[in-house]
């Protein structure tokens, strides 16, 4: 058995390139065990395989080569253990997080490919809706619909407090429902839609309930909007009616114009 192997036998053994190995050596991560002084090769032990392989090991974990170098150091099975539990906890982590991302792709395919199916915007329709959660923003008495509570919503969206919330990009508004049985557009709060409940009860976090809707498609904002057809289909007083209006349509015209054209969903609950 050999006891020294040349870094390009080295290289052929492990897989690791003659650069990588040059690398390790100039970061005191593995060092070779004897270096020619007179002609500058290296050449690495035969138990020194077996440590470089361990570091490929680590590397296929996601550690740094900091953090081998600093695993290297101490090879007590303690400090390992300490290492792989931190290393675990990481990609749980990451795991969630791939997770809520994957359910969020989900949502837009479901949503944006149900925005080609044919609309009845004069038909009225019952569906039954799990509970959701949105992140709101009040409108000050007055403001017009186009006012800067959207404006308010994003700045305040961008807080450290907030920053463990799953937003969705899809908006809407929380409706004056006695407004809305007079044939008027009154907002009452402009939200973003959650992708998931928040770990905390929040101020700004809205819980919807689950229940039956009653839901009804139709341009909400254009001045053109005939509303009649969703005022009998509020309470006779409509105080107190929870009424929630939802983009359900898909522009890259940022214009007021275009935003007027656009389908929402409004929902009454049941």
């Amino acid at each position: 058995m050999k006891d020294y192997f040349s870094i390009g036998e080295i290289s052929e053994l492990t897989g690791l390139s003659n650069h990588a190995l040059r690398y390790y050596d100039k970061i005191h991560l593995v060092t070779p065990a004897i270096v020619n002084e007179q002609t500058g090769y290296r050449y690495y032990s035969y138990l020194q395989l077996f440590t470089l392989d361990w570091v490929r090991h680590l590397q296929s974990f996601g550690f740094s080569l900091d953090e081998i170098r600093e695993i290297l150091s101490d090879v007590s099975a303690a400090a390992l253990m300490r290492h792989l539990e931190e290393k675990q906890a990481e990609l749980e982590a990451e795991m969630e997080r791939l997770r809520v991302l994957r359910d969020t792709v989900s949502y837009y395919l479901a949503y944006y490919g149900g925005l080609g199916q044919p609309r009845f915007p004069e038909l009225p329709y019952i569906r039954q809706e799990e509970r959701r959660f949105l992140f709101t923003e009040r409108y000050e008495p007055g403001e017009a619909i186009h006012g800067t509570a959207g404006y308010r919503l994003m700045a305040r969206k961008s807080r450290t407090e907030y920053h463990d919330l799953y937003f969705l990009k899809r908006t809407g508004y929380l409706l004056d429902s006695e407004a809305l049985g007079r044939g008027e557009v009154i907002p009452l709060e402009y939200f973003m839609y959650l992708e998931k409940p928040p770990r905390e009860n929040l101020p700004q976090v809205r819980e919807i309930p689950a229940g039956e809707y009653l839901c009804y498609r139709c341009r909400l904002l254009s001045p053109e909007a005939d509303l009649s057809a969703l005022r009998r289909f509020l309470p006779e007083n409509g105080k107190g009616t929870l009424v929630m209006a939802s983009e359900c349509d898909y522009s890259l015209d940022d214009s007021i114009q275009a935003y007027e054209r656009l389908f929402f969903e409004v929902q009454i609950r049941l």
